[in-house]
């Protein structure tokens, strides 16, 4: 439930999609069909939308009460498999990590945001934005170079009224 002025939502995505992208088999009982439109947290989730349920004791009553189609929770194994009787309807989708399952999906929704981006010298200079990042890089590697040791040896000849700052 990301809002639609920043980010942009490319789903509906099935079932059977999302299973794929988290490395897992669509569960026997559930629509591979069944279209889900956005994720959100467990309590501000709906019939279409997708969430989390990480196992915590703090989140098992908002797992009781989540109305989402579908919740990610951790596979049996896991030592947080603990949780309560989930609401009549929600698919559960048994993963080994939930942080990597959710992850991948929610970068299916919104992968112009999956991806970190440096923009900032295409703006300044759109041709040669290569030269303005190794120009911006080389400034900063030459200053580091001839400050560092000045402000090295300033440190080391401060004395405070603990004494003479030793390394």
């Amino acid at each position: 439930m990301a809002d639609p002025r920043f980010f942009e939502n490319l789903g509906p995505f099935t079932l059977a999609q999302i299973c794929e992208k988290a490395g897992i088999a669509v569960p026997a009982d559930a629509d591979a069909g069944l279209l889900l439109h956005d994720l959100a947290d467990l309590a501000g989730a709906g019939p279409r939308h997708l969430t989390l349920f990480s196992g915590a004791a703090t989140l098992r009553d908002a797992f009781a009460a989540t109305r989402a189609a579908v919740c990610f929770v951790p596979d049996a194994s896991s030592a947080r498999a603990k949780r309560p009787e989930p609401p009549q309807g929600l698919i559960l989708l048994e993963v080994p990590a939930i942080g990597p399952a959710f992850a991948s999906v929610a970068a299916m929704f919104y992968p112009a945001h999956s991806q970190p981006r440096w923009d900032q010298a295409e703006a300044v200079s759109p041709d040669h934005k290569e030269a303005v990042l190794a120009l911006v890089t080389g400034v900063g590697a030459t200053v580091s170079m001839v400050l560092n040791p000045l402000w090295g040896a300033f440190s080391d000849r401060t004395v405070s009224r603990f004494g003479r700052r030793l390394p």
